[in-house]
């Protein structure tokens, strides 16, 4: 693997740990993605991009409360994430928290159009809501 290379080469390189961590979840070797990210943090703790995307292995490692926790950190270091809002609002959804679930997916909206909106249907329909945009 490439990135396998880029992390020899300079093992000081966040970026590449994230990226290896994207590789592996691509993978579904959402362990082992989770330690990437964790390494990247590790050695960038401002790193939003690796904080969003160890949410997402969370996520799929059913660690929901986790998941929101790296999703809050990557929102407090990037309040304009639109991917950890909409990620927020699926592991809300898994928990059943429904209403947070849609203030994630509606912030994550209001950020970038094309992310949330599918989700927040589904939302508003389990609510009784249907028809609200």
């Amino acid at each position: 693997m490439a990135l396998e290379q880029a992390t020899r080469l300079d093992p000081n390189d966040a970026f590449a740990y994230a990226n290896k961590g994207v590789a592996l979840h691509d993978f579904q070797r959402y362990e082992e993605a989770l330690a990437a990210y964790d390494h990247a943090i590790r050695l960038d703790p401002n790193n939003a991009f690796a904080y969003a995307n160890k949410g997402v292995a969370l996520d799929n490692l059913q660690r929901y409360e986790e998941a929101l926790a790296a999703y809050d950190h990557a929102i407090r270091l990037d309040p304009n994430n639109a991917f950890a809002y909409a990620n927020k609002g699926v592991a809300l959804d898994n928990l059943k928290r429904h209403k947070e679930a849609l203030v994630a997916f509606d912030q994550a909206s209001r950020l970038d159009p094309t992310l949330g909106h599918l989700d927040r249907e589904k939302l508003l329909r389990m609510l009784g809501h249907e028809g609200e945009t």
